[in-house]
């Protein structure tokens, strides 16, 4: 027999086991009890929890159900343990609590706040806070409830990482030279200087600023023109040329854009009276908060305006939506239960619970 089927018998389970099958049965639960109450959370009390599990409804009803086995279908289970059907064969209770799996505890309501205040104190983003999560403690939705943390927190959203650029977005195609004409305005050490750039050809021009009106700077000519504008005013041998000519700068163009698209996406439009954080442009900080006033036409470039007053223009990419402090997902219906908490231990005379 080889040692793979004898591993196979040696594991598999008797449905009627002897003394002999018992042997050290104890020990193996104390076992895991040591080592799962050593490694859960140790910045929370356990007599904390385990209190306050007995005092949360909820819990107790889901004690009893683990205990006592959960129905055959999702329907009979009570309204209030269907979030825990998908891992009712996870769940255990050992020494007054509930553990999901063997190192997890089930956090009561009362508590998730100060449990997810504990797991992000260290500041380390999403995926380090999710992972300490993942070793010691569980509720429903506890992953929503720690993202939503961590987007909440004023230091982690400063120190994000940069977004990716959205895909490339391409004006239409001029059809002959001087139809699409770019140009911008720059100063360089005393002097300043127009740049213009034929959007067609892309041939480009630096030109000083002479005191002549930005048209004339740009033209340097009168504005009407005698040149051909037509390609069916050219003879047929430059026609043909010019067509091989403009079928290769669609397909240069195309490549262009396709290569640029490989490390984009899309971002969420916002929205004028939505705040936002605005990156640095050297320290790639999000520090710095602003309304949005105005949207460009193509939808792609947002004006910011400070609490003082300083206008910003920036793409989508050095933007993101602010998330105010307040919202930190489920567990602000731990304050309702508390209040219940306290107007139920006042009806009922109990000693006042220490802090």
């Amino acid at each position: 027999m080889s040692p793979g089927v004898v591993d196979a018998f040696f594991r598999y389970p008797v449905s009627l086991p002897s003394e002999d099958d018992l042997v050290g049965e104890g020990e193996v639960e104390d076992f895991a009890k040591n080592f799962t109450l050593n490694l859960v959370v140790q910045d929370v009390q356990l007599e904390k929890i385990r209190h306050k599990t007995e005092r949360d409804s909820v819990l107790v009803k889901l004690k009893k159900t683990i205990v006592q086995g959960f129905p055959e279908h999702k329907a009979d289970l009570d309204v209030e343990l269907r979030d825990y059907w998908k891992v009712r064969n996870k769940l255990t209770t050992i020494d007054g609590l509930i553990l999901y799996g063997a190192t997890r505890i089930v956090v009561p309501t009362t508590l998730r706040k100060e449990v997810l205040e504990e797991l992000h104190a260290a500041h380390q983003g999403r995926v380090h806070t999710l992972s300490r999560t993942r070793e010691s403690v569980f509720w429903p939705f506890i992953h929503q409830d720690v993202e939503n943390k961590v987007r909440a927190c004023n230091e982690c959203e400063k120190f994000k990482d940069s977004q990716p650029r959205e895909p490339l977005m391409q004006d239409e195609r001029p059809t002959r030279p001087g139809e699409v004409v770019a140009c911008n305005l720059f100063s360089y050490g005393k002097g300043e200087y127009l740049v213009i750039v034929d959007k067609y050809s892309g041939w480009s021009k630096i030109k000083q600023s002479d005191g002549l009106s930005p048209s004339m700077r740009l033209f340097g000519r009168a504005m009407r023109t005698p040149l051909p504008a037509h390609l069916l005013t050219f003879n047929k041998v430059d026609q043909r040329r010019l067509r091989k000519d403009d079928l290769k700068a669609a397909k240069l163009r195309n490549q262009a854009k396709e290569r640029y698209n490989l490390g984009a996406s899309e971002l969420p439009k916002l929205k004028i009276g939505g705040v936002g954080r605005v990156q640095h442009a050297t320290q790639k900080r999000w520090d710095l908060l602003g309304e949005v006033v105005e949207i460009d036409k193509r939808g792609c470039s947002y004006y910011i305006c400070t609490e003082t007053g300083i206008l910003y223009w920036r793409n989508r990419r050095y933007l993101r939506p602010f998330i105010a402090p307040e919202h930190v997902g489920k567990v602000g219906e731990a304050k309702k239960i508390e209040k219940k908490e306290d107007s139920d231990s006042s009806a009922k005379k109990e000693p006042e619970e220490e802090a």
